[in-house]
């Protein structure tokens, strides 16, 4: 992607596609959980404390276990929202844009699928 194509460029998509992941680690990290921000008024208490601890951990004030403890019971309460065969709903959009494990290195299509469950969450 060139200059100009990113300039243009409406669809993150590509944009993040053409970061070279392994350099973007913590600012992927931290869009996606910007992301969450977004639709923070929709997100259970548990999805706030996984972002809350993944902020810390990025930030130096809290281990990667304790980041990701959160991160897990976030997303346990996240896929209960989609039992039963129920539709998504925007809480459970907004549940699942808290994505990100600390854990785990970040890849382009986890950040795509953070900011597409964000904005899911919105338009809801």
């Amino acid at each position: 992607m060139t200059a100009t194509d990113w300039r243009a460029c409406r669809d993150p998509g590509p944009m993040v596609r053409a970061l070279p992941v392994d350099q973007f680690q913590r600012a992927f990290r931290l869009f996606a959980l910007a992301c969450a921000r977004r639709v923070w008024n929709l997100l259970p208490d548990a999805a706030r404390a996984a972002i809350e601890g993944q902020e810390r951990f990025l930030a130096g004030y809290a281990s990667a276990a304790d980041a990701e403890a959160l991160y897990v019971a976030a997303d346990r309460e996240a896929q209960a929202y989609y039992s039963g065969g129920r539709a998504p709903d925007a809480r459970a959009y907004a549940g699942s844009a808290v994505g990100v494990s600390p854990a785990r290195p970040v890849t382009t299509a986890q950040v795509l699928s953070v900011s597409s469950c964000a904005a899911s969450a919105v338009a809801c």
